[in-house]
Formats: structure tokens, sequence, C-alpha cells
């Protein structure tokens, strides 16, 4: 007669109970990540109505009809320089949106410099990331739109989006 092994004692038996044993921590391990890391607020005109989440883009209709747009860059001291195709009423407020961590985002204040020239301070460099931009004037009235690729120090489009 044979004897018969406990059943911890199989290697196969191992196998078997690996697998969920892994599955469920890594599923722990991943809701320990979502609770610790918080993704933020998404940074644009949203409403929420009923429902429906949609983008409010009066602001950018309002910039397409006055025919406006935007180009700049940067220099190495952190000055952030644009030239308007038209004249504007000031301050503008530069927004400058980093894709995944909110708490790198920054608001820089352009000061009107004459013949449509607008510059402000980076608080802190920028570094290797695809950045989303928002030009908006002091009444809050029209908003500019745009991207800067990693790396990127010149040549920074804004226009509005429909």
């Amino acid at each position: 007669m044979q004897e018969k092994k406990p059943w911890y004692k199989p290697s196969w038996a191992w196998f078997v109970l690996a697998l969920p044993l892994i599955a469920i921590l890594g599923c722990i391990n991943l809701i320990w990540l979502a609770g610790k890391h918080n993704d933020g607020a998404v940074a644009d005109d949203y409403t929420r109505t009923g429902d429906e989440v949609t983008q409010v883009v009066a602001r950018d209709q309002f910039a397409a009809r006055l025919g406006l747009r935007a180009e700049g860059g940067i220099d190495e001291h952190g000055q952030v320089h644009f030239t308007l195709n038209q004249t504007a009423a000031g301050p503008l407020q530069l927004r400058l949106i980093h894709p995944t961590v909110a708490a790198n985002d920054q608001q820089i204040v352009l000061k009107d410099m004459g013949a449509q020239n607008w510059q402000g301070q980076l608080a802190h460099p920028l570094g290797e990331a695809r950045w989303e931009m928002a030009l908006v004037d002091g009444k809050n009235q029209w908003r500019l739109r745009g991207q800067i690729k990693p790396g990127q120090k010149t040549g920074w489009l804004l226009q509005p989006r429909p």
C-alpha cells in the first residue's frame, strides 16, 4: 500500500496555488498605488450637465472671431515672450499645464512690452515633457491654446481651438 502524502508536499499544488496568490497580491498593490498617487483634476473648461460632460469653448470661439494668434518661446534665463498678431488689453495670463502632474502647472502674468510683445518669467524650468499652454486675456473673454514639445524653446504657436 502506498503512503498518502499531505496536500502541500507535491510541487504541482504550490504551482496551482501560486497563480491566484500572485493575482491577489498584484491587485492589492495596484489598489495601494491608486490610493497613494492622486492623478489630479483636468485643467480645462468643462461643465457637467446631467450625465454628460461638455467642454466649454466660448472663449476659444471668441478668439477665433477676433482672429487672434500668438507666437513665442523662452530664452535661457526662463523669460517667456510672445508676440500677438493684434493689440490686446492686458495683463495676459499664460497657463502652462503639465500632462500628468498638476503640482507642476505654472501661471505666468505677461506684461506688455509694446508693439504687441508680451513677456513674463517662469517660476521653475519646464523640464522634458509635453506641455499644454493657454493664453488668456485679463477679462477672461478669449483664450488661445497650444502645445510645447519636449525641448522646444522657440516656435510656440497659440491659436484658438474650435
